[in-house]
């Protein structure tokens, strides 16, 4: 890039080869240019690195500041059973489902250990699969598939009902046994 600066210089050299006398308004154009590329510091040869540095610590100060945020806000905070919803039971109670969840009642959302409840209400025999997911903010959702019956069968002198996977079921609640 040429600037007014190299014009100077270049008219210097130029004159000083034919053995000519430079003008006085170019000659104290070209001390003033020396002297500013004297008086500038030098630049450092860690400036790149300066800025990879502050730029590091600014996304980490930030990604620290979510992270405080996300895990100690009372907005992420499931308040009640009524934060648990609740779909596809038939059989299985809203009660059987909290025992299993109802611990999660004033946790945060984001420490609640999905794939631990899923399996935990896997456990229960009505329930064939079950999906278990965060709804943002404060919300818990539970998605349960449920067996279905295909016999009786007498355990112990009490009637139940088998699946086609062999697993037994005991009636559900209201059921009767005539």
């Amino acid at each position: 890039r040429l600037n007014s600066s190299h014009l100077v210089i270049s008219y210097a050299v130029f004159c000083l080869k034919k053995n000519r006398p430079i003008s006085i308004i170019a000659f104290s154009f070209l001390v003033y240019t020396f002297f500013l590329m004297i008086r500038r510091p030098p630049r450092s040869t860690l400036f790149p690195y300066t800025t990879l540095f502050r730029s590091v610590g600014v996304v980490g100060l930030v990604g620290v500041t979510l992270y405080r945020y996300g895990t100690q806000s009372w907005r992420f905070r499931i308040d009640s059973s009524d934060n648990i919803a609740l779909l596809g039971n038939r059989n299985v109670t809203r009660g059987q489902v909290l025992e299993v969840t109802g611990g999660d009642i004033d946790r945060n959302i984001f420490f609640v250990p999905l794939a631990e409840r899923k399996k935990q209400l896997e456990d229960i025999p009505w329930v064939e699969s079950a999906a278990v997911m965060r709804l943002y903010p404060n919300r818990v959702r539970i998605e349960l598939h449920e067996r279905t019956p295909v016999a009786f069968v007498a355990v112990n002198s009490h009637i139940a009902f088998i699946d086609a996977h062999g697993v037994i079921m005991d009636l559900p609640p209201g059921a009767q046994t005539t």
